[in-house]
């Protein structure tokens, strides 16, 4: 007998995001910031040691890592020195669960409701 797990859904509105940024940065986003992504999606906090355990690298590679998605206004900072963690950024949230979808729905919504009165 074996055991297969179906395969996870496509998180099309998260691909969107990493694309878009690939094609302002002109190169592909590299693995270490993909995964830090990733677990900040999944986990919505994260401190500098844990970035550095999901990596696998030290603690100056995984602050690295996040300097540079902070930069790139992807990442947010929250604190200071050893209690800083780190959350995705409000455009990143905002961009996620605020799709294009749902606000071309609303907006059709509120167009229909103005034909009505």
């Amino acid at each position: 007998m074996r055991a297969a797990t179906p395969p996870a859904a496509a998180d099309l509105d998260f691909l969107r995001i990493v694309i878009e940024q690939e094609n302002r940065m002109g190169s592909s986003m590299p693995l270490n910031s993909l995964l830090v992504l990733s677990h900040l999606r999944a986990m919505r906090r994260s401190d500098m040691q844990e970035i550095a355990t999901l990596i696998q690298k030290d603690s100056g590679a995984a602050r690295s890592v996040l300097e540079r998605l902070v930069e790139a206004g992807l990442v947010q900072p929250h604190g200071v020195t050893r209690g800083r963690t780190y959350t995705l950024s409000q455009a990143m949230y905002h961009s996620i669960w605020v799709s294009p979808r749902a606000t071309h729905i609303r907006q059709d919504s509120t167009a229909h409701n103005r034909s009505i009165w």
